[in-house]
């Protein structure tokens, strides 16, 4: 087997600052008396929480057929939309799974014959007698499949959904994949959508009420993938199956429209609903019969072939696909579409498989710039066609139908090359609008936080910390928890991603002469009004050394930026501060503040958002956003000249508006980009 390990191009407040001050009086002469009594190297953190409550703060599919695919809307407004949730400026690019690598070794078989083991996994073997072993069911291939796609790029994995019961044991080996993803330490790194099938993928008929319930409760989880406002995206294939199942048309739309209500009433959004049939008429039909938004395809590669078992170059299939886009767009309705990395089902010409058409045609399989070069025509033609397209989504055939010859995870033959070429489409096109707007396209820090991720003590070659550099003593690292993948941070929990020395950690500090765009993914466990979350950044020159000094002040004066990129709960929406802070420490702190900072957008904070905040030294000016939309901007006298010279680090603080109700800070992702002319090296 081949390495494994990817080969794909792969700072501290102050206790006279504090995060989201409306600032007020009390940061001015008063707080800095206050502070004056005690020694700053001595200031609990208890003191510092409790301080800041007193400033008032800113407000593969099973069937092997191919499918095209509705989405249900059921009139779609009638249970409300959710506010737009887009953190990149291009389209959501997703890539379809099927598990039939497991104990189950019926398509394995496929593979015993040499000829086709050039497809074979990057975890597959062949035995000594030449039977091919290709198994994914654990936890340490999934995981490593995982990393392989998020280095490629990808936004979110299309599961073909088992039900475990739907045909056991058979129906729990094809489900086993699914639940390994769910049980990965590494699952926020690639977000995740369902393919629900009519017949036994749905399970047995009675508990079809528990199935629901169950589904319902997968389309909350904060990694599952969300389209045009925040709608979870559901593939759904077999119709035909469906209503078989519920006896008629009428009780599987009832059936999917109680799914869609619960689902709101549940808080996990209005499901975007997708159905997959053959080809964009009949996709049509089952629009107008079932109510919906769009069609797209499972794999496009029916219209135009010539069926008599022959083969043609990959770009044959590539314009097959371009012209199911285009019968697409002609049936008036909107439209996902989807691109083949592939189709080749003759290893499946077997015994096994009597349902398979032996004549079906094939095609030579796609070079990676192939590959890439129809992933960026898809992508364009989505830009293209925004009214066709209102989710801005593609969806790749496949991740894993190596039996069908559509596929993206690395082989024993190609290694990762296929995604090596796909990364350099996707990842060039995924700078977030925030950073796309100063053309700051070199991504510098790309973090999904973890517990262990923090050090034991100050310093050290860590990501993050517990505590500021004036902290005595620290917040515990009991404030702080891996939950399903993410980092959960206990009230109280402090992290700053500066060792209190402002040596170099794992993340690199900010020049403010680069100018820089910083965002996080952040949600809380629920919205009481005395939660106080902060996500904000200060420079390491303003330290103990007083190194944020400079010649041509008097002695002992200080000035620097703070910038808040967004503090919870002190208005509906973000409210989002820069500070000048100047003075003497002894003498009390001056500082001035952007005006109107809190956003009348309302935002709920149970939900994943994206908190985004720039800073650009040319204009000197900083700029707020969310989920990919911009807010507000500041600029001179509240963003200081100074900036410039600094250099900032992140903090993530989980605060209280003074009733210190118990709650969970979740931060799934954290991602910083600098101009491409920076010397800081990029992210791995």
């Amino acid at each position: 087997m081949i390495n494994t390990s990817l080969s794909l191009a792969s700072l501290a407040g102050s206790p006279r600052a504090y995060p989201g001050s409306f600032a007020g009086s009390l940061t001015l002469p008063t707080l800095g008396a206050m502070f004056s009594l005690v020694t700053r190297q001595a200031l609990s953190w208890r003191l510092a929480a409790v301080s800041r409550q007193l400033v008032e703060p800113i407000p593969g599919a099973l069937l092997c057929i191919a499918a095209a695919t509705l989405v249900w809307a059921d009139g779609g407004t009638d249970v409300g939309d959710s506010a737009p949730h887009m953190n990149m400026d291009r389209a959501v690019v997703g890539a379809i799974r099927w598990d039939g690598w497991n104990e189950w070794d019926v398509w394995q078989r496929c593979f015993d014959p040499p000829e086709w083991r050039n497809r074979l996994p990057f975890f597959a073997s062949v035995t000594p007698e030449g039977k091919a072993l290709v198994r994914e069911d654990s936890q340490e291939v999934i995981d490593k499949e995982i990393a392989y796609a998020k280095a490629g790029g990808l936004d979110y994995w299309a599961f073909v959904w088992y039900h475990p019961n739907g045909w056991p044991p058979n129906s729990r080996n094809m489900a086993k994949c699914f639940q390994l993803y769910l049980s990965s330490a590494l699952k926020m790194d690639i977000n995740y959508s369902l393919i629900i099938s009519g017949g036994l993928h749905l399970g047995p008929t009675e508990r079809l009420p528990e199935t629901m319930d169950y589904l319902v409760q997968r389309l909350k989880d904060p990694n599952y993938q969300k389209v045009l406002g925040g709608r979870p995206l559901v593939y759904f294939l077999e119709i035909a199956d469906m209503v078989k199942d519920m006896g008629s048309e009428e009780s599987a739309r009832d059936w999917l429209k109680s799914l869609r209500h619960k689902a709101v009433a549940a808080g996990a959004g209005n499901p975007y609903f997708v159905v997959m049939a053959y080809w964009p008429p009949r996709g049509a039909e089952q629009l107008d019969a079932l109510g919906g938004d769009a069609i797209s395809a499972y794999t496009g590669h029916c219209i135009g072939q010539v069926v008599d078992n022959k083969g043609f170059a990959y770009a044959k299939l590539a314009e097959i696909n371009r012209t199911f886009w285009e019968n697409a767009k002609a049936t008036g309705k909107a439209f996902i579409p989807t691109m083949n990395a592939g189709w080749d089902s003759r290893p499946m010409k077997r015994p096994e498989f009597p349902d398979r058409d032996r004549k079906d045609d094939w095609y030579a399989p796609p070079t990676p710039r192939e590959l890439a070069d129809h992933l960026k025509s898809a992508m364009d033609w989505v830009e293209a066609n925004p009214s066709v397209c209102p989710a801005r989504s593609v969806l790749i055939y496949a991740w894993n139908e190596l039996s069908e010859g559509g596929w993206l995870v690395p082989t024993l033959s190609e290694g990762t090359a296929r995604l090596d070429a796909l990364s350099e489409v996707l990842k060039a096109e995924s700078v977030p609008p925030g950073a796309a707007a100063l053309s700051f396209t070199k991504c510098v820090i790309d973090e999904s936080p973890t517990a262990a991720g923090i050090a034991p003590g100050p310093d050290g070659n860590y990501a993050w910390f517990s505590g500021q550099w004036w902290y005595s003593p620290k917040p515990p690292l009991s404030e702080y928890l891996t939950q399903d993948g993410v980092l959960a941070l206990a009230l109280g929990g402090d992290l700053v991603s500066a060792p209190n020395d402002f040596s170099t950690g794992k993340l690199r500090l900010l020049p403010g002469s680069d100018g820089f765009y910083v965002e996080f993914d952040c949600w809380l466990s629920d919205n009481d009004p005395d939660h106080f979350p902060a996500l904000w950044l200060m420079p390491a020159e303003h330290n103990g050394k007083r190194e944020d000094h400079y010649a041509w002040d008097p002695p002992g004066h200080e000035r620097w930026m703070e910038f808040d990129i967004d503090e919870g709960s002190w208005g509906p929406g973000l409210a989002g501060t820069v500070h000048s802070h100047s003075g003497i420490y002894e003498e009390g702190y001056q500082q001035i503040r952007n005006p109107n900072n809190v956003s009348s957008v309302p935002i709920d904070r149970s939900k994943k958002h994206t908190f985004g905040g720039s800073y650009d030294p040319v204009h000197q000016s900083v700029t707020w956003w969310v989920d990919g939309v911009e807010q507000m901007s500041a600029g001179a006298p509240y963003v200081p000249a100074v900036a410039a010279n600094q250099h900032f680090y992140l903090i993530v603080s989980a605060q209280s508006r003074g009733a210190q109700k118990p709650y969970s800070m979740f931060v799934s992702g954290v991602r910083a980009y600098v101009p491409p002319t920076s010397a800081l090296p990029p992210a791995r």
